[in-house]
């Protein structure tokens, strides 16, 4: 079916599913959907596209749903049969891809790497429910912030956006950003390009100057060594033996969707152990009532007690979002995000 056509009716059906848009995201996620709820209502609201089998997917989730209710109505599939697609899917959930992924990650180039990740926005948070597999995307109704992460049997690909401004369409912009990565990357394409993939889809798509700061990085699962751009964002912190060594200021360019600039890839080698701190400003610009940031200062000296506790990453992750939660009395005034990644030889015991 006509791509506009299926498009259009999809979207009148939602709006008469009784269902919000986290309760239609949570049922094409069950039956194995892969884009994040930010890329689902973006979509829903002609703002980018899906893939076919994702919209078929969205197109089963609601027809569930009508059958709940005993509706006669049916959101129409892309093609006449697509039984055993959205089979092939409710198989191969993300959670279930990930924890496989990253089991095949570490047994090929003989090393592990645990990705924790968790979001706040809102006064909601998104802890994580198992060391192997957490949330790639946080759910945020209002709110700008996106990351992803992503594990092939030799690479680890890591990636973290803020949208200006804290409106609904800071989300658009971020799922916009989040989209394009994910589409040149999986067809193969370095940071470079997935850089100009994200440009050019926020200028197109937002013609008003819109922009996000965000960071992409690539990690070599068998060497370490890590390759990165810094799009305007916060730089990352480097934990190494419990003490944050450094900020990984390499690779600067322009915020996406202002011009890619000149594009310079940094690199740095991590050593088997180290912590990459990816995070958005958030947490560093959280003030008090007194107008004081949480600032630098604070993140890393948190960072190193936590270390220091050996405490793993979900639970630092956890700890600094209410460190951050209570630093402005319970209320955040901008989306918080914090992406910890950990690098380790596959003999040493996790933390």
């Amino acid at each position: 079916m006509n791509h506009d056509l299926q498009l259009r009716a999809l979207s009148l059906a939602f709006s008469r599913a009784g269902l919000t848009p986290e309760q239609l995201w949570t049922r094409y996620f069950a039956l194995g959907g892969a884009a994040g709820p930010m890329e689902v209502e973006a979509y829903l609201h002609g703002l980018m596209p899906l893939p076919a089998l994702q919209r078929d997917m969205l197109a089963h989730a609601i027809n569930e749903r009508f059958d709940e209710l005993n509706w006669p109505h049916r959101v129409p599939y892309t093609f006449p049969a697509r039984g055993s697609g959205l089979l092939d899917g409710m198989r191969k959930a993300p959670p279930e891809r990930l924890r496989a992924a990253a089991a095949l990650a570490g047994r090929a180039p003989g090393v592990r790497i645990a990705i924790y990740l968790v979001g706040y926005d809102q006064q909601t948070l998104h802890p994580l429910h198992d060391p192997e597999a957490g949330m790639l995307e946080p759910c945020h109704e209002a709110g700008g912030d996106a990351f992803d992460c992503t594990l092939s049997p030799t690479a680890a690909s890591l990636a973290i956006f803020d949208a200006v401004g804290h409106t609904p369409s800071s989300g658009f912009v971020a799922a916009a950003a989040l989209a394009a990565c994910r589409s040149d990357r999986r067809v193969g394409h370095g940071l470079v390009d997935q850089a100009r993939a994200i440009d050019e889809t926020i200028s197109r798509q937002f013609p008003g100057g819109a922009f996000a700061t965000g960071v992409l990085a690539e990690l070599d699962l068998g060497s370490g060594r890590l390759r990165y751009l810094n799009a305007g964002h916060p730089p990352p912190l480097l934990l190494r033996c419990g003490k944050v060594v450094g900020r990984l200021t390499g690779g600067r360019r322009p915020p996406f969707g202002l011009g890619t600039g000149e594009l310079v890839i940094a690199e740095e080698t991590l050593q088997p152990g180290d912590w990459l701190v990816l995070h958005t400003d958030g947490i560093t610009e959280a003030r008090d009532d007194a107008g004081e940031f949480f600032g630098q200062t604070r993140l890393t000296d948190f960072l190193e007690r936590e270390a220091a506790a050996r405490r793993p990453p979900p639970e630092t992750a956890r700890r600094l979002i209410k460190a951050v939660l209570a630093h402005q009395n319970g209320a955040l005034r901008d989306d918080a995000s914090i992406l910890l990644a950990r690098w380790t030889k596959s003999d040493e015991p996790e933390l």
